[in-house]
């Protein structure tokens, strides 16, 4: 049994410490700015589009960008 929460533990490790990239398609952002509102360590608004600012997306804000992918209206978002 421990041996079992053990491996759990350094999976859920691995997998906070896989690189996540996060892509902005400029073509179909409307530029509505709730990425950026969201992930601002991610996101930020250049004009009327929205940018990616940090490549690879920092471990912190993972799930903040995940919540902007996630809740942008027209799926411009995609991560990595």
């Amino acid at each position: 049994m421990f041996q079992q929460q053990e491996v759990r533990v350094k999976k859920t490790r691995q997998d906070k410490e896989k690189k996540m990239k996060a892509t902005v398609n400029a073509d179909t952002c409307i530029g509505c700015s709730l990425c950026e509102g969201t992930c601002p360590a991610v996101f930020k608004m250049e004009g009327a589009i929205a940018k990616v600012i940090a490549d690879p997306v920092p471990s912190d804000a993972q799930a903040d960008c995940e919540t902007a992918r996630d809740n942008c209206p027209v799926t411009a978002i995609t991560t990595e």
